[in-house]
Order: structure tokens, then C-alpha cells, then sequence
């Protein structure tokens, strides 16, 4: 059973059902929006709006965001790791509409190995090998403790491909504003 109780309200006075907060930069995601979240829902929160509060927008973004969107396009064209997730959401995508899997030993051995060079592929042209965990079929209790803590301790150190271009972004819209900062004071 799921009950809201309650709705969340921007400072510009919108609500966050259904539409979320916009983004000004979209990073790729393997979620499909269409059958998740609660959009998807029949019985969804409409958006709604009531009175905005009092509010001074501390900067506009407006002229740099350009700049930004621009960065950010060549810094992920240029980028083996992000190009490799974009590669992979692709996929995804394709498999989520075929929406069929063979059920045929053959075919389905012929697609591991596919993927199994690809992801040796992969391994070897990118900064990316803390990230390639593979699944050992095993449950928690059936591997050994000091096995399981390291897996644990290299997945929790790997490196996050869309965390890490947040805060390139973020980087970017500091060094742009910080000439404008250092003259206003």
C-alpha cells in the first residue's frame, strides 16, 4: 500500500508530482520513465501550483548555461567511459523494446561471449576496471567473508561516471561565475 500524505512545493510554488524538477543538463539514465516512477501511475498526484513564495534568485544561469551545455557536450564526446554507458543505456533500450529473450542455449551462449568481449574490450582501453563487477552467481553466504568485503569495498571505491560529470558541471559554472563573483564584492 502506498499513501501520500502530504505534497512537496518548490519556492517558485510548483509541486514535484509528475514532472519532477527540470533539469538544465540531463545526464543518461537506464530508467524508463514511461513504466517507472509516478507518472506511470493511473492514480498519480495532478501538478498543482499555489502561490510562490517571496524570493531573490541568488543567480541567473541563463547566460552561461550555453557554455555549460557546451563543455559538457565535448567533455562526454571525448570521454571512452561515458561513451561506453551511453553505449550500454542504448542496448538496454533495444533489448527493453524487443522485450523478448531466446530461450535457445545456443544463441543465448553466443550473446554471453559477445558481451564477455566487449567488456574485455572495454577493460583494456578504459580507466573504468574497478567498475566491471561480475556477478558469480553466488549468494552472500555461500562466499568467503574477506572475498565479499573486498568486492564490497571496490564497488563502494569505484569510479561514478555521471557523479563525476556533476561535478565537472559544477566546476564549469564555478569557474564561469567566479570572475562575476570576485567583481561584485
Amino acid at each position: 500500500l502506498k499513501m501520500t500524505i502530504a505534497q512537496f512545493f518548490r519556492i517558485n510554488g510548483g509541486t514535484t508530482q509528475l514532472r519532477g524538477v527540470t533539469p538544465d543538463i540531463s545526464l543518461p539514465t537506464t530508467t524508463d520513465t514511461e513504466s517507472f516512477g509516478e507518472s506511470s501511475y493511473t492514480n498519480a498526484l495532478p501538478w498543482t501550483q499555489i502561490k510562490a513564495a517571496e524570493y531573490t534568485p541568488s543567480e541567473n544561469l541563463s547566460g552561461i548555461m550555453p557554455l555549460l551545455i557546451a563543455s559538457h557536450e565535448q567533455r562526454i564526446s571525448h570521454d571512452k567511459d561515458f561513451q561506453y554507458l551511453l553505449e550500454d543505456i542504448n542496448e538496454m533500450n533495444l533489448q527493453r523494446k524487443k522485450n523478448l529473450i531466446s530461450l535457445n542455449e545456443t544463441e543465448r551462449s553466443k550473446e554471453r561471449k559477445a558481451h564477455e568481449r566487449r567488456a574485455k574490450l572495454r577493460e583494456k582501453n578504459s580507466k573504468e576496471t574497478a567498475n566491471s563487477f561480475q556477478d558469480d552467481g553466488m549468494q552472500s553466504n555461500e562466499r568467503k567473508l574477506d572475498a565479499d568485503l573486498a568486492l564490497e569495498k571496490a564497488k563502494t571505491s569505484a569510479h561514478d561516471i555521471l557523479l563525476d560529470e556533476a561535478a565537472h558541471i559544477l566546476s564549469d559554472e564555478v569557474s564561469l561565475l567566479k570572475p562575476k563573483l570576485s567583481a561584485s564584492r
